[in-house]
């Protein structure tokens, strides 16, 4: 936007305006001399002189700087950038990702804060997959239209450091009017833009999905600068990391703060209650989930909500795959408990697998959120899933004793093991993928060669065995037992 165009002051910057250069002890006249404005230009961003046309963008600036106040304190946010769009290349993941989207203002408010303390700096949201960190990251794009913007999208091969770079570089140019630019790195970037900025400004650049990044194993993840020019700030998002992931190696002046939403439970869930509401008064929505619920006996919208908040442990990608399906009648006559009960998306991101009570699995579009086809051949609930690092293999264990192979390929069972003798409660996939860790209700933990269908492990704890975890070596695993009792294995005489 030019600095010639012209804008209108709100009335709470009006407002803010007039209290401003009376703290400051300014005559109107003096604060017109000092900002090299009309004094007519101060008259009008009060509201006391006619304004049909607006204020030139640069009067505002000046006027702002003197101040010591932000150009958007005095004229609407979306009014100040309303010119601004959205990169074409992530414009329609943006809107995708803010369609219904509600809550978040603890969070928010703690973004705001952090930016507010410090002179510049890094905030990074760090959640678990489907916990809404990509929606955050767009919400904010659609808060602030003037921040910078990128998506790490595996799928897409939109990840590695030279995109990123490309596509900063280009708005970053475009934004600011950077000359000399086209072939500069991102420190040098973060400067000139840093000198286009008027006082109380800051530049804003949100990065999703670092850990998808695909980079080698040397230097910052995308070559993240480790010192910022002040009013630089940037947003990131992640999904849980150990110190070996983190590759975010900055200089000791600059500030930094997680919010892990993991630790976030009760706001979280409050989030989580007010999509469900949302959904329920949507018109697309709104006739499936009130009829389903009255064909529930005993069941409240108010008891509903609860239910279904509860179930989702606080996932964003389980509600909004399971109250559409209520809601377009796949869960027709069917309580709550048969409901999705576990999620694994794969490693390209292309895909959701489900699990559910109805005996089910469903396969589902990650980025176009629609079911593709359902996997059917468990006799009882399925109450985990996992998938293999290749995304060739899905493998369910279920309330029918059994673990389950199937080819995502295919759309088939490709076999069956039988080892236990009560209920699969979890399992997961070695780092190798060559083998599968159960846990079970019989009390028991064993371990399957994915080759050759063998169990080449077990472990008999005191109770019954509620979860389990395999360290990156492939070869350490933690069983946690239902009495609360932790087990630390190591398999002998395999291959990691």
């Amino acid at each position: 936007m030019r600095e010639s165009h012209k804008v209108q002051s709100s009335e709470e910057g009006k407002a803010k305006l007039k209290q401003a250069y009376k703290n400051a002890k300014l005559t109107q006249e003096e604060l017109a001399q000092q900002a090299h404005v009309s004094v007519d230009t101060v008259k009008r961003l009060l509201g006391t002189k006619e304004c049909p046309n607006g204020v030139e963008r640069w009067a505002v600036k000046n006027i702002a700087e003197v101040l010591n106040l932000k150009p958007t304190d005095i004229v609407d946010h979306k009014n100040w950038y309303e010119q601004q769009q959205l990169p074409p290349e992530f414009e329609r993941l943006i809107l995708e990702k803010t369609q219904s989207f509600c809550g978040r203002e603890f969070l928010f408010n703690t973004i705001e804060n952090f930016f507010s303390r410090n002179t510049s700096g890094y905030f990074t949201v760090v959640g678990d997959a489907g916990m809404g960190k990509s929606a955050i990251a767009a919400q904010y794009i659609i808060d602030h239209p003037e921040a910078i913007c990128f998506f790490n999208i595996r799928a897409e091969g939109m990840n590695r450091p030279e995109s990123f770079l490309k596509k900063i570089r280009q708005q970053l140019i475009n934004r600011y009017q950077l000359h000399d630019a086209a072939d500069a790195d991102l420190s040098t970037l973060l400067i000139k833009a840093r000198e286009k900025l008027s006082a109380g400004e800051r530049l804003v650049i949100v990065v999703d999905a670092l850990d998808e990044v695909d980079q080698e194993p040397t230097g910052n993840l995308l070559y993240l600068p480790t010192i910022l020019p002040d009013s630089v700030y940037f947003l990131l998002t992640r999904r849980p990391y150990n110190q070996n992931e983190k590759r975010l190696s900055l200089s000791p002046s600059v500030s930094t703060e997680e919010l892990d939403l993991r630790e976030k439970y009760q706001e979280s869930c409050q989030d989580v209650k007010q999509y469900i509401g949302l959904l329920l008064e949507n018109e697309e929505y709104k006739q499936g989930l009130s009829l389903w619920i009255q064909q529930q006996n005993h069941l409240t919208t108010d008891h509903f909500v609860e239910e279904i908040a509860e179930k989702s442990e606080n996932n964003f990608m389980y509600l909004r795959c399971v109250l559409p399906a209520i809601a377009e009648g796949f869960y027709k006559n069917k309580p709550l408990n048969d409901s999705v009960t576990a999620l694994a998306i794969t490693s390209n991101g292309k895909y959701l697998v489900s699990a559910s009570k109805d005996k089910t699995l469903k396969v589902w579009n990650l980025k176009t959120e629609k079911e593709l086809f359902t996997l059917r051949g468990h006799t009882d609930s399925v109450s985990t899933v996992a998938v293999t690092a290749n995304g060739k293999w899905v493998v369910s264990g279920s309330d029918d004793k059994t673990v389950k192979i199937w080819d995502l390929e295919s759309r088939e069972e490709v076999f069956t093991f039988t080892g236990h003798t009560e209920a699969v409660n979890a399992l997961i996939i070695t780092p190798c993928s060559k083998r599968i860790v159960s846990a079970s209700f019989d009390k028991t933990l064993q371990v399957w060669d994915l080759e050759t269908r063998n169990v080449i492990a077990k472990f008999t704890g005191e109770s019954e065995i509620k979860c389990c975890a395999v360290a990156p070596d492939g070869v350490t695993i933690v069983a946690g037992e239902i009495s609360g009792r932790l087990h630390f294995l190591r398999l002998e005489g395999v291959e990691a």
